[in-house]
Order: structure tokens, then C-alpha cells, then sequence
């Protein structure tokens, strides 16, 4: 299997898992595990194949690895690799710009969701300090389906 399909095939799978997981949680674990095992086949790939696989071009490939939204490993004499995590990662959110009516470019959706998560990651750190300090006993509340639904 060429490494651009591996990737694929592991998008998908965590793909899916995301949609199970509330429901089967043992399955979605299960098939994360797999999506994992197939990334270690395909460490890296090239800047070709990975606008390729998004469906973008090169240039858009080299401003996202600019951005940060992809990671790049040891380079070769030939160009840059990019870790195929990143780009597992990057899938989900460009399938879901499709789904929402390709509005706008989709570095700005990708910058969008980054920041998002950014935001979302800095509250949870800021609630577990509170919480280490004693300053608060509650737990931390519940996502539900409909803010799910706005961060995948």
C-alpha cells in the first residue's frame, strides 16, 4: 500500500472512531490503536504526496508548514518530509470545511480550529491549576453533543 493510501486509511479510522466514541468507547480506542500502528509504516511523506492526499497545492502544503498546522521531520537532499501525524491530524478538519460548504479559504479554517483548540487546552490547564491549588472542588463540566459537534 503506498504510504499516501496508509494515510488515508488511518484518517479514516480515527475519523470513525471520533463518531463512535461516546457510544463504544472500547471500539473507538481500538481503532485509534490501529490508525497508530499504520502510522508507524509511513513515518513521513513528501510535500507532493501530502497536498496530494489533502488535495491541496504545494504552495498551500509549504504556507501550512509555515503556520505550524504541519509538522516537518529530518529533511533530504530532495525537499522537506512531513510527519504523517500531522497530517492524520489535518484530515478530519479539512473533511469537515468540505462538509461545512468549503466557505473561505482553508488555511483560515484551519487557523480558526487551531486557535480554538488552543483556547479550549488553555482552560482545561487553567481549571487543573485552580483545582491542584484547592480552589475549586467541582468537576470539570461535561462537553455536550452540541459543543462537540462545533470542534471536530
Amino acid at each position: 500500500m503506498s504510504a499516501t493510501a496508509t494515510l488515508q486509511v488511518a484518517g479514516d479510522l480515527l475519523v470513525q472512531a471520533d463518531k463512535i466514541r461516546a457510544e463504544h468507547p472500547e471500539i473507538a480506542a481500538a481503532l485509534e490503536a490501529d490508525s497508530h500502528r499504520l502510522l508507524v509504516e509511513v513515518p513521513c511523506v513528501s510535500v507532493a504526496q501530502a497536498a496530494g492526499l489533502l488535495g491541496q497545492s504545494r504552495p498551500t502544503i509549504y504556507e501550512w508548514i509555515k503556520a505550524g498546522f504541519l509538522v516537518t521531520q529530518e529533511a533530504d537532499a530532495r525537499g522537506v518530509n512531513i510527519s504523517s501525524e500531522s497530517l492524520v491530524t489535518i484530515i478530519p478538519i479539512l473533511r469537515e470545511w468540505e462538509e461545512e460548504g468549503r466557505e473561505g479559504r482553508p488555511s483560515r479554517f484551519l487557523r480558526d480550529w487551531f486557535e480554538g483548540a488552543l483556547e479550549r487546552r488553555e482552560r482545561r490547564q487553567a481549571y487543573a491549576a485552580r483545582r491542584r491549588a484547592g480552589l475549586t472542588t467541582l468537576k470539570p463540566p461535561r462537553r455536550r453533543a452540541a459543543e462537540l459537534a462545533g470542534t471536530r
